[in-house]
């Protein structure tokens, strides 16, 4: 999976974005999500689990926020749930029904110290569990916030154990939390798969 970006000919424009997809060694190259949807309002694609769908934030109504799910060829485009808001860089757990995902430190989501919530996201009930508050306000963050620092959650490949930046005392640092106390029955799916 890619993302590929161009540079618009206006350089006031926002540049124009799409997933590609293609087999490992480069051949039946696919257009999965293409400019004129992304261009609706959409970031952070992630490949989900069982390799054919890919989850990222949408706004198909060009309004409000979306996490959606389309296959890796672009069909079967869906919302995964209307009740939350689709935010952050999301990750969708192999059961399907749990999304892992970050707020932005500029969002309405975190305090005035930069402090985001890791959520936990059930889309069959649409419950929110905050798993951690954490600080994301680096030292220097640069001119254009080039040195921001997001939580960006990342599973290892058991689904036990979930990498995630931040930045304590304004000094970037990574740290792994294990998830399988709020796992409980889904880790238990998942495993005997």
């Amino acid at each position: 999976m890619f993302v590929v970006r161009y540079k618009n000919r206006d350089p006031r424009a926002v540049r124009p974005a799409m997933v590609v997809t293609m087999d490992a060694e480069g051949s039946n190259i696919r257009l999965a999500m293409p400019t004129d949807v992304w261009s609706r309002g959409g970031h952070h694609p992630d490949r989900c689990p069982d390799d054919n769908h890919i989850l990222m934030n949408l706004r198909l109504d060009s309004k409000t926020m979306r996490f959606v799910r389309f296959r890796f060829d672009g069909t079967g485009l869906i919302p995964l749930t209307e009740a939350v808001e689709g935010s952050g860089h999301p990750t969708l757990y192999p059961d399907g029904r749990h999304i892992l995902t970050d707020k932005y430190a500029t969002g309405r989501f975190a305090d005035e110290n930069g402090i985001v919530p890791l959520q936990w996201v059930d889309i069959c009930s649409g419950e929110e569990t905050t798993i951690v508050r954490i600080p994301t306000n680096p030292r220097f963050a640069g001119p254009r916030r080039e040195f921001r620092v997001a939580p960006h959650p990342s599973w290892d490949r058991t689904y036990r154990y979930v990498a995630f930046n931040a930045a304590p005392g304004g000094v970037r640092r990574v740290y792994i939390a294990d998830m399988a106390p709020l796992l409980g029955a889904s880790r238990n799916l998942i495993s005997a798969n």
